[in-house]
């Protein structure tokens, strides 16, 4: 049953990025993320977290709430037992326990990873909590708005969630909160505000962002470097601000016009990832190795709108969602991991053909078409970009060509297969499975 499982997901997987809308060699082309489960009648996703590279929840639309103890290759519903509204953040401290927070004034909580939910905060108070974020097991902070005051409020409690109390309230809605350790942490909000506390929240000081855009997202991964997006009115520069000093002074690191920033990231103080949509209402996510002075585009494509949570539990292991019920995975940290330094050729039709059978153990076979004589190569990489086996290096005359591969010496997984021609490329997934 577990194989079947298996083999049902791995399918389900290979026909999302076909309905998706990704042709296979751009994206191989341009990143390392791949589209681990979708639904297109499922709601959007709006916030994810992994405790280790298998264990993980996102949350989102309808009080929707799924899990993995997989690294994703299964997802499943788990039941909070909240009625209306939507969860908006997620965030577990362990493999057990864990806190989700949404609109309804609704913090829900589970101490058995998500098996069984209960209420902790619930009333008829036009309240949302947009962020959610714990030190340890008992001590945590919840931001977001009061509507009927148009008010912002910080929450707080010490004893793992059966009493919250208020620590600061005021004007405009507060969008993410970030603790690095039981006393340090940030809040953001509208009209570039930046909240810092060294306390654990008993005083909260106002911190100069510089900036009058809307911060929706903040990342700290040290005490004294941190980052925040923003994003003005549509069709407006959207922002990124670093501090390398604890907030006392932040600066603006990046102006795009192109481009809606929802969530970042960073896992250290070099590597993050800033997500949202482009202009085209395409989805986004860049990508900095040096804290953000530099910025690559690791992927941008439809129909994928908006891709507004990203989390990695190492800085090569990662994971992404959605709307549509969408969740993006990569084992690379979303670069490219097949280099392309030749131009492509734009071709009528597919000169590389999907292998057949897919997934297939131990054995398949790989078509190709050449229009006229060049010289092939073609061969096999891991998800990490290494390649591990070159099945063709040698000129081929023009016309339909067949391949065998034999997969019995790798593990079972998802693999590409590139194929070389003169001045075309193009690449396809296979998947071995046994």
């Amino acid at each position: 049953m577990e194989v079947r499982r298996y083999f049902v997901k791995l399918i389900q997987v290979l026909v999302s990025s076909v309905i998706a809308g990704f042709s296979a060699a751009e994206t191989e082309a341009q990143s390392g993320w791949y589209i681990q489960h979708r639904d297109s009648l499922g709601p959007e996703l709006l916030s994810v977290q992994f405790t280790d590279a298998l264990t993980g929840w996102t949350v989102g639309g309808d009080n929707a709430i799924l899990h993995t103890t997989d690294g994703g290759l299964t997802w499943y519903a788990q039941t909070s037992g909240v009625v209306g509204g939507f969860f908006e953040s997620v965030y577990f401290v362990d493999s057990l326990t864990g806190w989700a927070a949404g609109n309804l004034n609704t913090i829900v909580h589970t101490t058995d990873g998500g098996n069984t939910w209960e209420t902790q905060s619930r009333s008829n108070d036009p309240v949302g909590y947009s962020s959610i974020c714990f030190s340890d097991a008992a001590r945590g902070w919840a931001v977001g708005w009061v509507s009927w005051v148009d008010g912002h409020f910080i929450l707080h409690t010490t004893d793992g969630g059966n009493i919250w109390s208020g620590q600061r309230s005021g004007s405009g809605l507060l969008r993410s909160v970030c603790f690095v350790d039981s006393l340090t942490g940030w809040v953001v909000g509208d009209n570039g505000v930046i909240l810092r506390t060294t306390n654990g929240g008993t005083i909260w000081e106002t911190q100069a962002s510089g900036s009058s855009a809307d911060l929706v997202s903040v990342s700290f991964p040290m005490k004294s470097t941190g980052w925040t997006v923003g994003r003005f009115a549509y069709g407006t520069p959207s922002i990124i601000l670093n501090t390398t000093n604890g907030g006392t002074t932040w600066n603006a690191q990046l102006y795009d016009s192109t481009r809606w920033f929802c969530s970042i990231y960073f896992i250290d103080v070099l590597k993050g990832w800033a997500t949202g949509y482009a202009s085209e209402k395409a989805a986004a996510i860049l990508h900095t190795t040096d804290g953000g002075k530099t910025w690559s585009e690791q992927l941008r494509g439809t129909p994928l709108l908006t891709v507004r949570s990203i989390h990695f539990t190492d800085s090569i292991t990662g994971w992404a969602v959605s709307d549509e019920c969408t969740i993006l995975h990569t084992t690379n940290g979303g670069v490219t991991f097949v280099d392309d330094d030749n131009p492509r050729r734009t071709a009528t039709h597919d000169l590389l053909q999907q292998n057949y059978p897919n997934p297939f153990n131990p054995n398949t076979t790989i078509k190709y078409e050449l229009p006229k004589s060049s010289v092939v190569k073609l061969s096999v990489y891991d998800m990490l970009g290494r390649e591990i086996s070159v099945l063709i290096n040698d000129r081929r005359d023009a016309g339909v060509h067949e391949v065998k591969f034999d997969g019995s010496n790798l593990a079972s997984g998802v693999y590409v297969y590139r194929l070389t021609a003169g001045d075309f490329v193009q690449s396809k997934k296979l998947v071995i499975l046994k």
